[in-house]
C-alpha cells in the first residue's frame, strides 16, 4: 500500500492507495485548535497540536487498520527548480528548506511531516507542485529585473497546480491549455505534456483573479500602498486573503454564491474573473501557435457549467463550439462534435498523481507488494 500525504498549514489529508485503487481517505482538520480527525464517514475530536503528533495519531490508527504501507509520496508546494519527484534524502530535505521563504505556510509543515514520517521506516517520494512548470525555456520564467538580484534571491517563475496539470494533461498530445479553476487559480499552457507557460510565479500570488488573491497586479500599486503607510505584512494579507472574488464582491469567494446573487458588485466579480481568464487563454493560443485542446478542472472548472460556457463562446473565432447539455451535465467531452477545438471537463486528482509517481521511482519493490 501507498501512503499519500497532502499537508497545509494546520491539515494532514492522506489517502491510501493499492495499484491505482483508491483503499481510503480520510483528514486531521484544525492542528493545535479543536483538532477533528475525519475519515470513513465518521468524525473525532482529537489531541493533535502539532503536524508531528498528527503523524504519529494516523500511524497509530493504520495499524489498528493492519495497513501494510510500503512507501509514503507527500505534496511538497515549492521545490525552487526541481524538474522532479525525488526520493527523499538530505540533499532534498535542503532544497526544500531554501524554498521554505516562498511557501511560508506549506513547506515548513511539509518538512516537519516528512522527518515524523521517518518512524514508518520506508522510502518516501517528494512531489513537487513546481516541478512540472521547470520544462518552461527562461524566456518564459525570466522576470526583467537586475540579474544580480535574480540571481541571489532566486527570483523566477516557478509556477504552482503543477501536479493537477500533470494529471489533467497526462497522455494528451498536442497543444493543450489547462485551466485549474478553484479558490486557488492558474492556466498553464503545454504542448506534448510539457509545460509552456503557467500563470503562477514566484509565489501563487500571480496571474488569474481567484477566490480570495488579486491575481495580477501592477507592482506600482504595491509602492504607492506602502507610502500611504500600509505595512508588507497587511498588504500580503490583502492581496493574499481579501481580494479577488471576495474583494470585488465584497460578498464572498465561492463562485456558486456570486452567481446566484443579483448585486452588481458579484455580477463585476465574475465578469473579471472571466475576463482575465479568457486573456491568459488567448495569450496561450499565441504561444503555442494554435489550439488542439482545452481542459477545464478544480472546483469551478469541474461543477460550473456557464462559467465554461462563456469561456468556450469566447473562442468561438477559433472553432470552438460546446454541446450545452453535456456542458450542463460536466460530461468528460463537452465541446460538440463538430467544433474544432476538443473541450474536456477533468476530475483532478492529485493523490493519484503522486501515487502514480512513488510508482514510477520505486518501480518494481512496490508494485510487487499488492
Amino acid at each position: 500500500m501507498i501512503l499519500v500525504l497532502n499537508v497545509g498549514s494546520s491539515t494532514i489529508k492522506y489517502k491510501i492507495f493499492e495499484g491505482e485503487v483508491e483503499i481510503e481517505s480520510g483528514l486531521i482538520d484544525r492542528i493545535g485548535d479543536k483538532p477533528v480527525f475525519y475519515h470513513n464517514g465518521q468524525k473525532e475530536s482529537v489531541k493533535v497540536d502539532n503536524h508531528e503528533e498528527g503523524i504519529r495519531f494516523i500511524k497509530k490508527y493504520f495499524e489498528t487498520k493492519n495497513f501494510p504501507i510500503k512507501a509514503i509520496g507527500h505534496r511538497v508546494v515549492h521545490g525552487l527548480d526541481v524538474t522532479e519527484s525525488k526520493l527523499i534524502n538530505v540533499n532534498v530535505l535542503e532544497k526544500i528548506e531554501r524554498a521554505s521563504p516562498l511557501a511560508p505556510l506549506h513547506n515548513p509543515p511539509e518538512l516537519a511531516v516528512i522527518k515524523a514520517c521517518n518512524s514508518f521506516g520506508v522510502p518516501q517520494i517528494a512531489v513537487f507542485d513546481t516541478a512540472f512548470h521547470q520544462s518552461m525555456l527562461p524566456v518564459a520564467y525570466t522576470y526583467a529585473l537586475p540579474r544580480e538580484i535574480i540571481e541571489k534571491y532566486s527570483i523566477r517563475r516557478y509556477g504552482f497546480h503543477g501536479i493537477s496539470h500533470m494529471f489533467v494533461s497526462f497522455n494528451e498530445p498536442g497543444r493543450v491549455i489547462s485551466c485549474h479553476l478553484g479558490n486557488g487559480a492558474s492556466i498553464a499552457a503545454i504542448k506534448n505534456g510539457r509545460c509552456v507557460d503557467t500563470s503562477m510565479g514566484l509565489t501563487p500570488l500571480e496571474g488569474l483573479v481567484m477566490g480570495t488573491r488579486t491575481g495580477d497586479l501592477d507592482p506600482g500599486i504595491i509602492l504607492f500602498l506602502l507610502n500611504q503607510g500600509f505595512s508588507p505584512h497587511e498588504l500580503d494579507k490583502m492581496f493574499n486573503e481579501k481580494s479577488g472574488l471576495l474583494g470585488l464582491s465584497m460578498e464572498s469567494n465561492d463562485i456558486r454564491e456570486l452567481v446566484a446573487s443579483d448585486r452588481a458588485e458579484a455580477k463585476l466579480a465574475i465578469d473579471v474573473f472571466i475576463y482575465r481568464l479568457v486573456k491568459y487563454i488567448g495569450a496561450y493560443i499565441s504561444v503555442l501557435g494554435g489550439l488542439d485542446q482545452l481542459i477545464f478542472t478544480g472546483g469551478i472548472g469541474e461543477n460550473e457549467w456557464r462559467i465554461r460556457k462563456r469561456v468556450v463562446e469566447s473562442l468561438s473565432y477559433l472553432g470552438a463550439e460546446l454541446e450545452e447539455k453535456r456542458n450542463f451535465s460536466n460530461q468528460e467531452i463537452i465541446s460538440s462534435e463538430t467544433s474544432k477545438v476538443l473541450v474536456k471537463v477533468k476530475k483532478t486528482n492529485e493523490e493519484l498523481m503522486i501515487a502514480r509517481e512513488v510508482y514510477r521511482i520505486l518501480g518494481d519493490s512496490v508494485k510487487n507488494s499488492y
